[in-house]
């Protein structure tokens, strides 16, 4: 069962877009989970299933997650959020954005 606290974060990164497709995140299926803290916001983000086996392609697709996760940074920065950590869900050691 979603929170509150996860439901208001999910109707804030509602507004994050996918520079490809103009599709939230949120429909998209990048959100894998969260924690959510008075002290922490953590974004568990799955971009596995969309990053390419090309190595040209790689490239590409890196940019798109880090403006994806730069984004999702703002959109939760400008709505008060604090101590905001974006993680790649399958192991949460890799990090796209933090502050």
């Amino acid at each position: 069962m979603i929170g509150e606290k996860e439901k208001q974060i999910l109707d804030i990164l509602i507004n994050v877009k996918d520079p490809e497709t103009e599709i939230d995140i949120v429909s998209s299926g990048y959100i894998y989970g969260m924690t959510v803290t008075d002290e922490k916001t953590e974004i568990w983000m799955d971009f596995n299933q969309r990053v390419p086996g090309c190595s040209f392609c790689k490239v590409i697709a890196w940019k798109i997650i880090e403006t994806i996760s730069t984004n999702v940074y703002k959109e939760l920065e400008k709505n008060g959020y604090k101590n905001i950590k974006v993680v790649e869900a399958a192991n949460p050691k890799i990090v796209y954005k933090e502050a």
